[in-house]
């Protein structure tokens, strides 16, 4: 049936009938609707449009503009080019003299990388390897391909190790990519040792560097491990980088320094350059806790002789399988307990002159004697 509104034909499609006209049923050679269509999806229409766009450009027809890389040409369509990044979008849609050039010449990539963010683009689809990833991953990051970008990261993500982890830190966070950044953190920070010893430790510049530094998820024992790795960085190349270590070593956290560790460092350092540069927190890093199981007794105590004795606390160690006793806290005779972040809180509370007052004690994630 045709109908027009506004000067406009809409077609809409009716079930065939019979050649005389009248009401009878839609013809059909089967008695069953099934038959007829024997598979009830469709093919969508955008796997129409993908599959016509990729012949388009094949058959290099109806392209509009040519990129333009280190001397090789590709023929591209504008509208699908814009309609996928914000960064030719701007360039064909501004007021500027690229909007109507239509040979447009890329810097920063290569034609390969070129060809594949390409055919990703009319295709959704990209051969990625190890070799290929990172280029892909920088490419269409500039190009504001951001489909791309995550299939690149979530490449660079299931493929992380703790030898490439330093080179992908250093990429998601110029690109700050948030999901690549925090894995590959969290692999450098656990295996930071190892990692400080790697010769792309000392290609990073001083600002990632800081940044690395100043975590507290550091797997190192002694914080003299972060000193050491610093030390190392700027003896790489001292005449640029020396005049970094004040700024570096702000990051240290002397308070975790052993008497020895702070005389050495005072030795090669100076004392008032030592005093100067030193400013961290005091939290400890994460390789410097003992993870234990600890167990406390919360039966309320009824016998009020119970406020002058003491709570023992017992301690387990799951990597030696031995029990050992933490200090005791004083009286509890209502105690209880908490875990906030890091720290175990007890608390408890004995008659005292008609009041009920509240002892509270802590730990470091077991590492240690409560307070």
């Amino acid at each position: 049936m045709n109908a027009v509104r506004g000067g406009t034909a809409t077609w809409r499609p009716q079930p065939w009938q019979d050649g005389d006209g009248g009401g009878g049923e839609p013809l059909s050679d089967s008695d069953s609707e099934e038959e007829d269509f024997p598979d009830d999806s469709t093919t969508p229409l955008g796997d129409y449009i993908t599959h016509g766009l990729k012949q388009l450009l094949d058959a290099q027809q109806l392209c509009d503009v040519t990129l333009l890389v280190e001397g090789k040409k590709f023929m591209c369509h504008r509208v699908l080019l814009a309609a996928v990044s914000p960064y030719f979008r701007a360039m064909f849609t501004s007021p500027l003299v690229e909007s109507r050039l239509t040979e447009i010449r890329l810097e920063e990539v290569t034609p390969s990388v070129m060809e594949t963010v390409i055919q990703f683009v009319y295709t959704g689809e990209a051969g990625l390897s190890l070799d290929t990833a990172e280029d892909l991953f920088v490419a269409a990051n500039r190009l504001q391909v951001m489909p791309l970008q995550d299939l690149c990261s979530r490449f660079l993500f299931e493929h992380l190790s703790v030898d490439n982890c330093l080179g992908m830190y250093s990429l998601a966070r110029s690109h700050h990519d948030q999901l690549l950044l925090r894995a590959t953190l969290r692999l450098v920070a656990q295996h930071f040792p190892r990692v400080a010893r790697q010769k792309d430790f000392l290609l990073l510049d001083h600002g990632t560097l800081g940044s690395l530094l100043s975590s507290d998820r550091l797997g190192v024992d002694s914080e003299a491990e972060v000193y050491d790795a610093a030390r190392r960085w700027a003896e790489h190349q001292p005449s640029d980088r020396y005049a970094h270590m004040p700024a570096l070593l702000h990051h240290l956290r002397p308070g975790l320094l052993s008497q020895e560790e702070s005389r050495r460092l005072c030795q090669e350092l100076g004392s008032a350059a030592a005093a100067a540069a030193l400013g961290g927190p005091l939290r400890p890093r994460e390789g410097m806790f003992e993870k234990k199981i600890v167990c406390v007794d919360l039966t309320p105590r009824e016998d009020e002789s119970a406020a002058s004795r003491d709570l023992t606390v017992d301690c387990f160690d799951p990597r030696t399988g031995k029990w050992e006793k933490l200090a005791a806290l004083g009286s509890l005779v209502s105690p209880g307990c908490t875990a906030v972040g890091d720290r175990l809180f007890v608390a408890g509370g004995d008659p005292e002159d008609g009041l009920r007052v509240c002892s509270r004690a802590r730990v470091r994630r077991c590492a240690g004697p409560l307070d």
